[in-house]
């Protein structure tokens, strides 16, 4: 299949309008599973394949919810075929239902279940394959407000999850569950007592079809990973008012009134006014937050009052004062220290003003924002103030610098609380909190061939003894047939691709010290003559076959394992940081499609290859 080498974001070519006129087929990772390869695309910025629970009840629906079930792309999300025997819509007989302490019958468009005493239910089955996923749906309706569908202990979920209440009209169920027998039920109580012989269901259709694909799970909800798309570190970014930012000697008495008194740079009346206390001191608001030893972005929008100078910096470094100060009237920087300014017209007399700074040491950055002076000092000066002196500020952001480029999404975020922010426009990924977060699926049968292609786009918060991205199987060191990808290995800041036919093999690609987002992608292939044939980890589309393990694989074929997502087993050596995309597909992959799967991954993950 062709491809120009036409820059990707989201997947999608970036500048070149349709890629129709040029006769290029556009590249889709559904391409690479298109003669039934087996294995795996997860696309966490696809909120349809997202759910709260692992039944697939409740849909995700924006940022800060956590997941419990993600489908596998790589099959389509196609249904197979309608597996009830007698599905209505409408219905002519009562065939292929059963009824316990209750009768059925139907009147030529709905299936009626009606109670007669004691633990009254109704139920179904279907001819299952085991370790296969599959799609309910059911429209119904009820006379009793306890009546619940519940599945059975033939499925994951089994009876312990409440899949929905009915109601009074009718409501269409929506679940997803794994067939743990080839005979499952699914039943519907009108109540767990006795009831009066009164109480009924009606049934519009019940429908049960094979959602095919490798879906990753969460049956705990306690460690379920999180949505999210936050970048910038700060809150409150709009709020000076808020207890989140320290004041000191702002005039804050409301007389004259400084809050949400000027229009912004997005055309909104929510700009802030800082005015200058009577007397000589510091005049500044600050906000902290936990940060690590990186290179930093602190942004602000600024615009003249009465007053032009602004500073702004960092003083929560031991190591020394990152400041910066600008101009509002000509638009220039006036000093910088410890790092590199830069300011930019917003329209209205508005200015961008940014500082690039690097942290030497981790602990809280304390981003301060100060009235300023026509001579920059390292530190935000102290004079006399007449009182009078004011100017308006809005938009405060701070974030690595490696995500202040635009390509994860706009240079500011407006952020509220934590859990609170603009997401339109920055890249989506799943956080996991490396201490209990993590998904993994039912067993994926990887046993036909001994080669496997692996690609995560990943962002690694921390370097840990070790931290798995995804691994087939419990333990790679043991398991014959298994495979893993980590996040760090002794805590040596590298990324690690493990291998093990019938013996372990790995390369440990160096040096990557988080925070780090990187574009991942490794063939492995049991039958290579050496460990450089067997394992080929790429980093950002380089090769990096570094710190080898001196062993070969061994020989086999890979096996038939759950495949574990941000941790190992779900147990141990947890991943902390966030995951953008993971593709796991059982074939070799050609020079092509590794290319081109990277240049899609990148494009979700915000890296520039």
């Amino acid at each position: 299949m062709p491809y120009f080498g036409i820059p990707i974001r989201n997947g999608l070519p970036i500048g070149l309008g349709s890629v129709a006129g040029f006769g290029v087929q556009q590249f889709s990772p559904a391409d690479l599973f298109s003669a039934g390869e087996q294995g795996a695309w997860y696309d966490p910025s696809d909120f349809s394949t997202l759910f709260d629970d692992s039944a697939g009840i409740t849909p995700v629906t924006a940022v800060e919810q956590f997941v419990g079930l993600m489908l596998d792309k790589s099959k389509g999300l196609v249904l197979g075929p309608e597996l009830v025997t007698n599905p209505g819509g409408p219905y002519t007989t009562t065939t292929g239902y059963t009824a316990t302490n209750g009768s059925l019958s139907v009147d030529g468009v709905n299936l009626r279940f009606t109670e007669t005493s004691g633990i009254s239910r109704f139920s179904f089955t279907w001819t299952a394959v085991i370790g296969k996923t599959y799609l309910v749906k059911i429209r119904a309706r009820s006379s009793s407000a306890v009546a619940r569908f519940f599945g059975s202990s033939d499925l994951s979920p089994s009876t312990d999850t409440a899949i929905g209440s009915i109601n009074a009209t009718f409501k269409t169920f929506e679940f997803r569950v794994t067939a743990t027998s080839t005979a499952p039920i699914i039943r519907a109580y009108i109540s767990t007592s006795s009831t009066s012989g009164s109480d009924t269901i009606d049934y519009e259709f019940v429908n049960v079809a094979e959602l095919p694909g490798n879906h990753a799970f969460q049956t705990s909800s306690a460690k379920r990973p999180k949505l999210a798309a936050r970048y910038n570190l700060l809150t409150y970014t709009e709020e000076f008012d808020n207890a989140a930012w320290i004041k000191s000697n702002l005039n804050t008495t409301g007389t004259p009134a400084w809050v949400n008194v000027a229009v912004a740079p997005d055309g909104t009346t929510t700009a802030d006014k800082f005015i200058a206390n009577v007397g000589t001191f510091r005049v500044d608001a600050a906000n902290t937050t936990p940060v690590v030893v990186a290179q930093y972005s602190q942004t602000i929008y600024a615009q003249k009052d009465t007053y032009q100078y602004l500073w702004i910096g960092d003083r929560g470094d031991a190591a020394g004062i990152r400041s910066a100060t600008f101009d509002l009237n000509s638009g220039t920087v006036l000093g910088q220290s410890n790092g590199t300014a830069s300011i930019f017209d917003a329209g209205n007399g508005w200015w961008k003003c940014v500082l690039l700074y690097s942290r030497a040491n981790a602990g809280n950055a304390s981003a301060m924002y100060a009235l300023g002076d026509s001579s920059h000092t390292i530190d935000r000066p102290s004079k006399t103030w007449l009182g009078t002196e004011a100017l308006n500020v809005w938009g405060a952001d701070l974030r690595p610098a490696s995500q202040a480029t635009g390509l994860i999404g706009p240079t500011y975020q407006r952020v509220v609380d934590a859990a609170t922010y603009d997401a339109v426009g920055f890249l989506p990924y799943l956080e996991f909190n490396g201490l209990s977060w993590s998904m993994s699926t039912n067993s994926i049968d990887f046993s036909a061939g001994d080669k496997v292609t692996v690609w995560a786009g990943v962002r690694k918060l921390s370097d840990p003894a070790l931290g798995i991205i995804t691994e087939l199987g419990p333990v790679v060191d043991t398991n014959n047939g298994s495979f893993a990808v980590g996040a760090s290995i002794a805590a040596a800041q590298r990324y690690v691709s493990a291998l093990r036919g019938t013996a372990l093999a790995y390369y440990e690609p160096a040096t990557y010290a988080a925070p780090v987002t990187n574009v991942l992608a490794t063939s492995f292939n049991i039958a290579g003559a050496a460990i450089s044939d067997e394992i080929s980890p790429r980093v950002n589309g380089i090769l990096e076959q570094d710190n080898p393990s001196g062993a070969n694989a061994g020989t086999g074929n890979f096996g038939n394992y759950p495949l574990f997502i941000g941790a190992r087993n779900n147990a141990s050596a947890f991943f902390q940081g966030w995951m953008y995309s993971l593709t796991v597909r059982g074939a070799q992959s050609s020079a092509s499609e590794i290319s081109a799967m990277e240049s899609w991954v990148a494009g979700k993950t915000g890296v520039s290859l």
